[in-house]
C-alpha cells in the first residue's frame, strides 16, 4: 500500500471557490488537502464525534480523519467499501462493492448483513446510500468494472425498510446510479444517474415509494450532499452546487477530480475526497459565499468585509416606498487584483454606423475574462430611431462614449456625461477633454429630467429631478476617495416583487451606498448583473420580460493579468 501522508489540517475562516455563480470563504484560503498516499478516496460520512471516516478502494480499507489531525485505519479488508453513512444510534452503515452487500457495524464493532440479495439473486455493487427519517435505507447498486458475474437484470435503486423485511427495488430505469440524497423531511430524493450524465428527483410517498420524477440537472455525479438551504452538492470535474431550483450556484474548484463530499459535525466545514486525498474547505452557507473570490453576501457588507473581500455582490429587498428588489456590485480599486473592464459585441462594419451588434450577455460575459458585470450604454437603430424591436445579432449605434482596453470603440456625445478610468487609475464621471489616457469608458443615459446629461450624483447632491417614470435601472458610481466603485440593478416591470425606480429614486439609491458621483446607465429591459466563468453563468437579477434582452455592451470585472 502507498505510504499515507498526514498534512496539517490549517483552514482559514473562509476558502476559495471559482465562479458560476457563488460559494464562500476569502481570497487567502482555498481548498485544502489534509491527508494524501491513497488510490481512490471515496464514502466520505462524519461520525457523531465528528471524525471523517472515508473509503480507499483499490487498498481495501476505511480510513478516519479527526479534527486532532490524526489518521488513522478503521478496518482492512473492507469489502471493497465504498459508500458509508452513519444513523441516528452511531451505526456505521456501509456499501461493500467488493462484497456486494450492504453492512452495519455497530459501535462495539459487530458487524451485521443488511441486503445482499434481491429477489434471491446477488446485488451488483452497492455504491451509495441515504437514510430517511423513519429509519429506511435507499440505496443504489451499479457496476464499475468487470460485468461477467452479474445476476440482477440491471442497475438500479432500492429500499431497504426499517427494522428489516425484504427490499424494494424503487428505480429501475436508469443507466448506471451514483449518488443518491434525501431532503431532511424525507419528501424529497436526489438520485445521479452517472451512466446517465443527469440528476433526477422524485417525491417520496409515505409507503416510501417514489413519485413525480423531474430532471434535476444535466450532469452525472458520483456522491452528493444536501446543505441546510437545500443546495446540492455534485462530484464532477468540480464540485457543482445547485439551488433547489436547479439552477447552477457555485463551483468549487479541487486540485485532483473529486468523487463525493460530507459535512463535517455542522456545516462549517464541506470535506471532499478526490482520487490520491482527502480535502477540506470552510463554508459559511448561512451569510456569505464567496465565487472566483466575488463574495456574495445576504446583506450589505460591514466595513471589516469591505476590507476583507475585493469584490462584494449582495441584494437588498426593500418594502418602501413600493416593494423593490435591489443588486448592488463593489469593487475595491486599492486591490490591484482586480480591475474593471469594457466588455464590446462585435463590430459589424468598422467605422460604419453600426458600431455594436446584439448579444445574449452571457455570451458577452465570454469576452475579456469578465467574472461579473452589468449592462452599460445606450443603443438604437440609425436608420430609423423609432425601431425598438430587439433581437439577437441585431446591428445597432452604440450611443455615447465606449473605450475597451484603451481602444476606441464608440465616441463621445455632447449631450451624455461618460463614467471612465484616467491613467492613475481612478474613476471619473463627466465629460472627458481628451480620449488619449482613458483606459475604459462608458456613457450614460440622457435622461430629459437631469441636469447633468445623465448623471444621478455630482459632489454627493442628486441632479435628478423627481418624476414618476418607474422602470429597471443600472447605475455606475464611486465614493468620495474615488477608491470603490458601486453598480446597482434594479428589477422592473413586476408586480409585487419589485416594480421599479424613478431616476431620483436611483439617485438616492446610490447616495445610500456611499456613492459621492454617479451615472445612469442603459435600464429598461436591458437591466442585467451576470457572473461567469468556465463557460457557466449565473444570473444576480431578475429579467423584466421573459428573458433577458440581447445587449452591445457591458461593464465588469476581471482579474488583472499579473493574475
Amino acid at each position: 500500500m502507498n505510504k499515507i501522508i498526514k498534512s496539517i489540517f490549517i483552514i482559514a475562516a473562509a476558502g476559495v471557490v471559482t465562479v458560476c455563480a457563488g460559494i464562500y470563504p476569502d481570497v487567502s484560503s482555498e481548498v485544502k488537502q489534509i491527508a494524501t498516499g491513497f488510490k481512490f478516496t471515496e464514502g466520505p460520512a462524519v461520525a457523531p464525534n465528528g471524525d471523517i471516516y472515508f473509503t480507499d478502494i483499490p487498498n481495501n480499507k476505511i480510513h478516519i480523519w479527526s479534527p486532532k489531525e490524526q489518521l488513522s485505519t478503521y478496518r482492512e479488508n473492507s469489502g471493497g467499501a465504498n459508500g458509508l453513512l452513519f444513523d441516528s444510534k452511531g451505526n456505521l452503515l456501509i456499501c461493500e462493492g467488493g462484497n456486494r452487500r450492504l453492512t452495519l457495524i455497530n459501535p462495539k464493532g459487530k458487524v451485521t448483513i443488511l441486503a445482499d440479495k434481491f429477489k434471491g439473486k446477488k446485488l451488483n455493487s452497492p455504491n451509495d446510500l441515504w437514510i430517511d427519517p423513519k429509519g429506511g435505507i435507499y440505496f443504489t447498486d451499479p457496476r464499475y468494472g468487470k460485468r461477467d458475474n452479474l445476476e440482477q437484470n440491471g442497475e438500479h435503486v432500492y429500499y431497504l425498510p426499517p427494522n428489516g423485511g425484504a427490499i424494494k427495488r424503487v428505480i429501475d430505469d436508469m443507466v448506471r446510479p451514483n449518488g443518491i440524497v434525501g431532503t431532511t423531511d424525507g419528501k424529497k430524493l436526489y438520485v445521479a444517474d452517472h451512466g446517465g450524465k443527469k440528476i433526477w428527483s422524485y417525491n417520496i410517498d409515505n409507503d416510501s415509494t417514489l413519485t413525480n420524477k423531474k430532471l434535476f440537472a444535466t450532469e452525472g455525479s458520483d456522491g452528493m450532499i444536501l446543505d441546510s438551504k437545500g443546495n446540492l452538492y455534485l462530484t464532477t470535474d468540480a464540485v457543482l452546487v445547485y439551488n433547489p431550483e436547479g439552477k447552477l450556484l457555485w463551483r468549487i474548484e479541487v486540485p485532483e477530480r473529486p468523487a463525493n463530499v460530507c459535512f463535517g459535525k455542522d456545516e462549517k466545514t464541506l470535506f471532499i475526497t478526490a482520487r490520491s486525498s482527502l480535502y477540506a474547505i470552510r463554508l459559511n452557507i448561512s451569510q456569505e459565499k464567496v465565487i472566483s473570490n466575488i463574495a456574495f453576501l445576504d446583506k450589505a457588507p460591514t466595513d471589516d468585509e469591505k476590507i476583507k473581500y475585493p469584490v462584494i455582490c449582495w441584494s437588498e429587498t426593500k418594502k418602501k416606498p413600493r416593494t423593490l428588489k435591489i443588486h448592488f456590485l463593489q469593487l475595491n480599486l486599492k486591490n490591484k487584483n482586480y480591475e474593471l473592464v469594457t466588455i464590446t459585441s462585435t463590430d459589424p462594419d468598422g467605422n460604419g454606423p453600426f458600431e455594436g451588434t446584439l448579444e445574449k450577455p452571457e455570451d458577452l460575459m465570454l469576452r475579456n475574462n469578465a467574472l461579473i458585470g452589468v449592462n452599460a450604454s445606450a443603443f438604437q437603430n440609425p436608420t430609423n430611431k423609432n425601431d425598438h424591436i430587439w433581437f439577437e445579432g441585431k446591428h445597432v449605434d452604440i450611443r455615447g462614449l465606449i473605450i475597451s482596453d484603451k481602444q476606441l470603440v464608440s465616441p463621445a456625445e455632447k449631450s451624455r456625461n461618460a463614467f471612465w478610468i484616467d491613467e492613475s487609475g481612478s474613476p471619473n464621471i463627466g465629460s472627458p477633454e481628451t480620449i488619449e489616457t482613458i483606459s475604459l469608458g462608458v456613457a450614460g443615459w440622457n435622461s430629459w429630467n437631469s441636469k447633468k446629461n445623465g448623471q444621478l450624483l455630482k459632489n454627493g447632491e442628486i441632479c435628478i429631478k423627481q418624476n414618476k417614470s418607474r422602470h429597471p435601472r443600472t447605475a455606475i458610481g464611486f465614493d468620495k476617495n474615488r477608491e470603490v466603485v458601486t453598480m446597482v440593478v434594479v428589477d422592473g416591470r413586476q408586480k409585487g416583487y419589485s416594480e421599479g425606480v424613478s431616476l431620483y429614486e436611483l439617485a438616492e439609491i446610490m447616495k445610500s451606498c456611499g456613492c459621492f458621483e454617479a451615472i445612469n446607465l442603459d435600464g429598461g429591459g436591458s437591466s442585467i448583473m451576470i457572473a461567469n466563468e468556465n463557460s457557466l453563468s449565473k444570473t444576480i437579477n431578475k429579467p423584466s420580460g421573459k428573458t433577458h434582452r440581447p445587449i452591445p455592451v457591458m461593464i465588469g470585472i476581471r482579474k488583472t493579468s499579473k493574475n
